[in-house]
Parts: C-alpha cells; structure tokens; sequence
C-alpha cells in the first residue's frame, strides 16, 4: 500500500470522495466484447523540427484511433497542436493540458493534447503526423515534441467517449504520483490516461492500471495506460508511478463499448479519379469495391456519363467480396474522332441488395491534334526543409507537348545541389541548365538555386505524378532543404528542336536588387520567351514589361513568365518586378515553335451568348495573320444540338500580311427553340490550313419570375482536401447561380479558385478578397471568390464543386475549403450585374462589424453578400438584410435585400458576437428587362417582332 496516503491526500485535495469501479460484472446482453487495444505506435523527435511522424497499423475495421501529441522543453509557453495522416481521417482535438518541466521557469512548457479519429477500415502503414506551432524556439527553428499513436476496437463508432461531463480530465502538478479524477455514466467503458514527466525517466503504469506502450518506446518520460471497468465510477483516480517528485502532466478519458454491431457493408473508390482522354483514344480507371464489417457478397456495377459522348466498358460488371478482401472492376473511357471537346462526368454505382454507393470520375476530352503556340497548362508545389524531394500532379490538355521543369532549392546550408526529375508517366528528361545566387546578407555562398528540365510529351498527361529531387545540399540539422517545382506545358513547340539555337540560351543571372533580369537573344523569327525567378527571402516578384505572369507568389517566393515575339530578338531583357531590394535568381529561355509558316489564327468575341426565346445576339469572329500570313479566309458556322439559327456577315475574308480582319456572327432564335446550352463552332480554311473557334450559346426562358432567391445550398470540407462539392436544385430555368468559393486557416498566401458543375455550365470569376485569420501571422490566410454562370434549364441535383491550388498547406496536402451557392431568378442573364464601378464591393478587418460599402445604378437591384470570420463567433445578417446562410462552412455567412431605388455608399453588414478578423463581399444582381411586347427579356437580345 505504498502510496496511499499520497494518493488519498491528493483525492482530497481534489474534490472529496470518490467511488471504486463495481467488481462484479455488468449484464452485456446488449453489449459487444470490451473494446480493446489494436495497434500502437511511438516516436520522439528532436528540438529543431515541428513536427513528428510514426508508421501505424491496425487489424481491425471501425476502430478509434487517439492520438496523443506532446512536447516538452518549449521556450514559449504556447503550443498549438495538429494531427494528419496519410490514410486522411478526420482528427479531432479532444483534450489539452500544459505544465512546468523545471524549478528554475514559471511558464507552461509541457503540453500534451489529445486527438481522436474515426477508421472504418484496418490501417496498413499509416503515416500519422502531429505538428506544432506557435511554441517553436528562435534558438532551434522547433521543439523537442513526439507522438504515441493507439487503435481502440470495440468502441461505441458513432458516439465513442462517455458522456459524463466530468471528461476528458486534465491536470498538471508537482509530486509524486501524477494524477487525475474522472467520473463515468457507462456501465462498461475503457479508461485511458497519458501522463508526461519530461525530466526524469521514471514513470510508468499506475496500479490497476495496463501499459498501452508495452515496449516502453516512452523510456518513462511518457506513459499511457487503460483499464476496463464495469460499473459507472465517481472521481475515480487514474494515477501513474512517478519514481521522482517532479512537474507533470495528465489527461484522463473513457472510452464506451459499442452497443450494436456495426452492419456489414463495402467502399467503393477509383483510382485514379479523373482522366484526361485524347479524342480517339481511350484510359482506364481501376474501380476498388472493399468489404467492411465482414461484408460477403457480389456487387453488381454500372457506369454512366453526362453529358453523353464517350463510351463506357467495365472489365467485369460484378465483383464478389469475401469478409477482410476486397475485389476490383476496370473501367475503360472510349473516344471517336468525333467526341466532343469538354469536360464529362462518369458515375459508377455499385449495389448489393439494399446497399448502393457510387464514385465519380472526371474525364476530361481533349483535341487529338498538337495545340497552337502557346501555354497549355501549369502547375506548382512547394515543399518544407525536412525533405529532399516535391510531387504535384500535372494535366495536359494536348498532345505533342513541350514540359519544362523548373526545380528549385532555397536556404540550404550547402553551397552544392545535385537536381533530377521523374515523372509515372515515363517522360525522358534532360537537364538544360542552372543558376545559383545568394539568399541573405550574411552567408557568402550561393544557397538558392534553379535547374531547368525539358521532356517531350506525345500524349495527353492525365494526372502525371512529377518530382523533382534534389542530393548534395541537404543539411545536417534537416535531413532535407525546401524545395519546389514549378511545371509549364508548351503546345505548338518544335518538339525535334525545341529550343531556339542561339548560344546565349539558356540565359541565366544572379544579383540584388529590386529589378530581377538578365538579358538573351534568339534567332528565329518566331518563338515563346519563358522566364523563372527565385528571391526566397523577401517580396513578390510579378511580370516585368512586355511578359504575361504564369505563377506570381509562387513557392521559395519564385515566379514565371512569358510572352511570344515574332522577329529575332538582340539583347531582349527579361525582367521582374520585385518589391524589395534582396539577392534573386533568375533564368530564361527560347522556345521555337513547330510550325514556322505562314498561318492565320481564329478567335472570338464574347465567347459566350445569352438569348432569350424570338431574339438575337451577336459575336465578333476575328481572322488574325500570324507570320505574314495574306490571303483569304472561308468562314462557316455550326451548331450543336441543332436550333438556333446562325449567318457569318461576311462568309469571307481577306486579310494583309500582318492585318486582322472580322466578321459578324449572328444567333437567332424563335418561340419554338428550346432552352439550354448550344455549341458553335466557326471554322476558318484557307487552303490546306484551317482553324477553329467556338462560342456557348445560353437560350434562357423570355418570361423569368420575379428578382427573388430561387434556392441555395452550402458544403464545408476538411483541410486535407483540395475541393468540395455541394447539391443545387432549382424550382425556375433561366436562373443566375452565383458560388461564393472559401478557404480559410491556410499555411500559405495565394490560392487559385475554380468552379465546375455537373450541368456543364460555364462559370466566370467575378472577384475576390482576402484577410487575415490570427492576430499571429501578418498574411491573408482567409479568402473569398465569387464565380457566376447562367442556367437556362431548371437544375435538379446540380453537384457544383469549387477546387483551390496553390495554397495547399505541405502539413495537409490541403486545406479547410468550402461554398456557398445561391440561385437568382428574375436576373438579366445577358448582363447580369449592376453596371455600377464599385461593384463587386470588398473589405477586409478586424472588429465585431464585418462590413463593406457599395453604389448601384440602377432602380431595382438584389444586393448579394458572404462573409468570413473563420475562428471564432457566429455571423447574422444586418440592419435590413435576410439571412441567407448563417454559421455556413468556415464561420461564413450570406445575406440579400432588395432596392427599389439607385443607392450610394450602401452599407453591407453582419452582427458578429466576437470581434476577429473577416472578410467580406458583396454585389449587385440587376433585374431581368421587359420586352415592348410584355414577354420580358429574360437574359438580353434583340427582339424579333412576330
């Protein structure tokens, strides 16, 4: 009994009298086996990282996984924990405590915290990362910090911790035998405990008590332990054995038994989920049926597209699942020359009796001829200086093209890099060149670096998995550098020859100071200039004169830019715009197109009508010489389904080397064309050579209903994901359906919004605004994008999804993202917004008004808003507003009103019960017009007289 009085004087001390467990067993008629432990996993890691990684394995399906986090030493006295995996479970903060870990410091520099999740099936080296921020050392760039990671099965899966309000319990001392009090409302639950001691290696297990960490990977600095009881308990202690009085820490929780057996059932996922398809070929996706809970049976697939085009085959329609196996159907997406160009969805739904789940894929068809000369596509990724390697994954949208890779290295504590690139689509890659620079004032050696990388690509990339890798520079006290890769396509190049053959390429310089440049010359007469630059210390850097921005604020604060000239250039300085005076890097680059000829190149504009029923509209189809080209252009129109009525005025034209010549398309349409979405497509020939342009045509209803909210809908997603969706239905066609798209806690500055839709709708950016989200970091971590597109149909389970890149967090592969999406009926479709030049309105702040001013100009408007405020406090509409949407995803909020009269300096507002920061927009939708003939103008047009 060695102890006791101490244990008894601390129950004391802690609130009075306390119940033991009863011994004798509970009735478990309606209660599965006593959850049990499955799987554990330890590590600490050393004072100069932020984060620390284990390997984890269940054998169980339907477990609960805790996590407990700690660190130890701090030299601030403030932690913030996060939990992520590779599996990507949803974690949970249950629990925090925070103590002493010396005589000598008053301050909180001991923190444990607990995390749970949810696993619906067994984990196969799941790679379990906890991170912290906020308490790192300006002496080591970290903390001394660790994870234990354990598996409970039989847990109640829905509900797992019990009820009792006396949990989790936390509480930090000084003696010798750490301790906390819990009390229970289960008649059966899994008592859980961690206790850390961070001085002394002498903690373990409490009596009664069983270690969780049986191989003692802790080494007494940290122990968790559980017992099983079977009656409810009143300030039961949990206690450890503490060989040393010293500063400690514990948290205490208890787990409940499931009380029903989970119901067998299966998961159905595919891989990969989106594909880019080259029109006349065809891909395969892999469709993975798993069994959960002991499923056994066959389900039965099948597959379907919208909008109809490509073909679809699965290699079996019926996959049988035994209990723990799970089985596998291939699904192949056929094309003909004659698919259409676009972008469709794939559903494959998998049943098995009453049970039925889907999967979506993206399928993304692509022209099957080289593109024009130009940028096909881009992407960036950016990695931490605990690695020696960055991935992104890379689409293409035409075959034939020209992949440059820029690798880039920044603040490694070696002067020397050995870069190299691979990709999973097995391009042959060969280095073109580097540079390196200085990246501070106090280091004289070069410690930033660029390598350019080219391959040639035959086929369309769908999903390439791209790396670059970096050796020679990784430092001692990393075990890695940041890294990054920045990748542009280049249709149209001259793939035998890509780059122009003067010897000043690739042209390269290093230097500081606010203006990034160096200078090249080429010798063909047509060619596409490319530029990347590194300064990774301080600034932005954006175009310099004359060049087009494809990454701006990208990672290692890197940039790209580029632009087309059509004559041989002497000494053409390539430069950057840079807000502050720093050491920069910089490379730049020729490359010569494939096609050398003269040509001409076919555009339009708008590139989007909108038509209501017995009216017309009109697009500018203009015909541009491209290397001296001079002749005439045969112009003819087509549309796709049939309906509405085309002319070109004129068929012909004839343009002068150099020159650019138009013509007039006009849409027509009567009472009997239906409402949807049409395809025209002009085409151009001249001789052998011919060219393409197309135009979305909207026919929308001539008699919308009145300006007014039609329906709304919101989604919130986690921050392990790069995109979320929500289901949108409509009760009227010829509606405006705006997206606000958010995201909000990013670890980086810039994020790039798009919006797509199951009904194929063709969605603009309107405008954006970001803010900050913490009083700690001095960024715009918080942000809001507005898109609109037009529907002329009623929509019935629209799934519209928002996807954000460039601002993925290295800790999550992602971030917190949501929408919040709201249809307008009685809009004017064909100018949907006021015209007034305030509009949209944006703010960002910190206070407990969130608020914005707009003007408008006209007599009747809906003024539209959304708002941020993503840490704390619950958003409500203001003075003269009706809620659309309060405490939406990301602590957002949506609010309208409409005027009946022109407004200057209107306030937007929100009530907030905290003051934080926020950000807000908000616009202006103008009604639809009345035709002379009473019909109404539904979306704009020219009426035809009947």
């Amino acid at each position: 009994m060695k102890g006791t009085p101490v244990l008894i004087a601390l129950i004391l001390l802690l609130g009075g009298a306390f119940s033991l467990p009863s011994t004798t067993r509970a009735n478990t008629a309606n209660i599965n086996t006593a959850p049990t432990i499955d799987g554990v996993a330890v590590r600490g890691c050393s004072h100069f990282t932020n984060s620390c990684s284990v390997l984890f394995n269940t054998t169980r399906s339907n477990d609960i996984v805790v996590v407990y986090t700690f660190e130890t030493l701090d030299l601030q006295a403030s932690c913030n924990f996060l939990v992520m995996d590779s599996a990507g479970l949803s974690w949970t903060m249950r629990a925090t405590v925070s103590g002493r870990n010396d005589g000598s410091t008053a301050g909180n520099r001991d923190q444990i915290a607990e995390f749970w999740a949810r696993s619906a099936t067994p984990l196969s080296a799941d790679n379990v990362t906890e991170s912290i921020q906020g308490c790192a050392s300006f002496q080591y760039g970290g903390e001394y910090n660790g994870l234990t990671v354990f598996g409970i099965g039989g847990a109640n899966y829905a509900n797992p911790f019990d009820p009792n309000g006396s949990l989790s319990a936390s509480v930090s001392g000084y003696r010798s035998t750490p301790a906390a009090l819990i009390s229970t409302s289960n008649p059966s639950d899994m008592i859980i405990g961690v206790a850390l001691q961070s001085t002394y290696g002498t903690l373990s297990a409490g009596s009664g008590f069983n270690p969780i960490d049986t191989n003692n990977i802790g080494g007494g600095y940290s122990v968790e332990e559980y017992a099983t009881v079977n009656s409810p308990v009143t300030n039961f202690p949990v206690t450890f054995a503490d060989g040393a009085n010293w500063y400690w820490e514990v948290i205490a929780d208890a787990v409940q038994v499931s009380n029903a057996a989970p119901a067998s059932d299966f998961n159905l996922t595919t891989s990969p989920g989106s594909l880019t398809v080259t029109a006349g070929s065809s891909q395969q996706s892999t469709i993975n049926v798993t069994g959960v809970n002991n499923f056994n049976g066959t389900v039965a697939l099948g597959a379907t597209v919208v909008p109809s085009g490509p073909g679809l085959s699965l290699s079996t329609s019926s996959v049988p699942v035994s209990p723990g196996r799970s089985g596998s159907s291939v699904l192949t997406v056929s094309t003909t020359n004659a698919t259409a160009q676009g972008t469709y969805k794939v559903t494959v739904t998998g049943t098995n009796g009453a049970i039925s789940h889907s999967t979506t894929i993206s399928v993304t068809v692509a022209p099957n001829a080289p593109g024009s000369f130009g940028v096909d596509g881009s992407a960036t990724a950016g990695c931490g200086h605990n690695t020696n390697s960055c991935s992104l994954t890379f689409s293409t949208l035409h075959p034939s093209d020209l992949i440059i890779v820029y690798a880039m290295e920044s603040l490694d504590l070696q002067t020397v890099c050995t870069f190299s690139v691979n990709d999973t689509a097995g391009l042959h890659w060969t280095l073109r060149g580097s540079v390196s620079g200085r990246n501070d004032g106090y280091t004289n050696s070069s410690r930033d670096q660029i390598a350019e990388f080219w391959a040639t690509s035959p086929s369309v990339l769908s999903s390439d998995l791209i790396t670059e890798s970096i050796s020679g520079c990784a430092s001692v006290q990393y075990g890695g550098e940041y890294n990054s890769l920045l990748v542009v396509a280049i249709a149209g190049a001259n793939l035998n020859s890509p780059f122009d053959p003067n010897s000043s390429l690739p042209g390269s310089a290093n230097g500081e100071s606010n203006t990034p440049s160096t200078t090249i010359s080429t010798s063909n007469s047509h060619d596409l200039i490319i530029s990347a630059a590194q300064q990774s210390s301080f600034g932005t850097l954006t175009p310099g004169p004359g060049f087009t921005q494809i990454f701006s604020a990208g990672p290692g604060g890197s940039a790209i830019e580029y632009q087309i000239v059509n004559s041989p250039q002497v000494n053409l300085p390539v430069t950057y715009v840079d807000d502050t005076v720093w050491y920069w890097e910089v490379m730049a680059e020729a490359v010569q197109a494939a096609i050398t000829t003269p040509d001409f190149a076919l555009s339009s504009n708008p590139s989007r009508l909108t038509i209501t029923s017995r009216s017309s509209e009109t697009s500018n189809v203009n015909v541009t010489s491209v290397l001296n080209f001079a002749g005439t252009v045969n112009l003819q129109a087509t549309i796709a389904p049939a309906g509405p009525v085309l002319t070109l005025s004129p068929s012909s034209v004839t343009v002068s080397s150099g020159g650019s010549r138009g013509s007039v398309l006009t849409v027509t349409t009567t009472n009997a064309t239906a409402l949807g979405s049409y395809k025209v497509t002009v085409t151009g020939t001249s001789g052998a050579s011919s060219h393409s342009t197309t135009i979305v045509v909207s026919v929308v209803s001539s008699t919308p209903g009145p300006l007014a909210i039609d329906s709304s809908a919101s989604a919130g997603c986690g921050h392990n994901t790069n995109s979320c969706s929500a289901t949108l239905s409509t009760f009227h066609p010829s509606d405006l359906i705006i997206v606000y798209a958010m995201e909000s806690l990013d670890l980086q500055t810039v994020c790039n919004f798009s919006v797509n839709d199951a009904a194929g709708l063709h969605w603009t950016f309107r405008g954006g605004v970001s803010g900050r989200n913490d009083g700690y970091t001095n960024s715009s971590r918080d942000q809001i994008a507005e898109f609109w597109a037009a529907s002329p149909n009623v929509l019935s389970s629209d799934t519209i999804t928002e996807s954000i890149s460039g601002c993925a967090s290295i800790e999550y592969g992602g971030e917190y993202n949501g929408l919040l999406v709201v249809a307008v009926a009685g809009a004017d479709l064909g100018s949907p917004f006021d015209p007034n030049v305030s509009l949209p309105a944006s703010a960002s702040g910190e206070s407990n008004t969130p608020s914005v001013t707009l003007s408008t100009s006209n007599s009747q408007d809906l003024i539209i808003s959304a708002a941020q405020q993503s840490s704390f406090g619950t958003l409500t509409a203001g003075p003269g507003f009706t809620q659309i949407f309060s405490s939406g995803p990301g602590g957002s909020a949506e609010e309208y009103r409409i005027v009946n009269s022109p407004q200057t300096s209107l306030p937007v507002t929100y009530g907030d019960n905290a003051s934080w920061y926020w950000e807000i927009m908000g616009d202006a939708v103008q009604a639809a017009l009345v035709d002379p003939l009473g019909s109404g103008s539904g979306g704009g047009g020219k009426v035809i007289p009947t």
